[in-house]
């Protein structure tokens, strides 16, 4: 299934991703004092949905984020992937 286009974050994506930052910290092995929200796109996924979200997290870095969220409100959110790359890079 394909991705939509990039939006801007909403209040619902800025919740995702703040809810997840512990867990990109830990995988990507650093803290993240800045966390500013640019941009997401969704995908349709099997009992729920994929989430792609991109935020600057300083020193000319972007955190790409792809989380996964059940259909079923009593399953947590899933962090599948959290990456830095350069802000250049980001934007590919």
């Amino acid at each position: 299934m394909s991705w939509s286009s990039w939006k801007e974050v909403d209040n619902e994506m800025e919740s995702i991703s703040n809810k997840v930052k512990h867990d990109a910290e830990q995988r990507c092995n650093k803290m993240f004092n800045t966390y500013k929200h640019l941009v997401y796109r969704t995908q349709a996924a099997n009992d729920g949905t994929n989430y792609e979200l991109k935020l600057y997290v300083g020193n000319n870095e972007c955190l790409v984020l792809i989380v996964w969220k059940s259909t079923d409100p009593s399953v947590p959110l899933n962090l599948r992937k959290a990456d830095v790359q350069p802000l250049p890079e980001a934007s590919a």
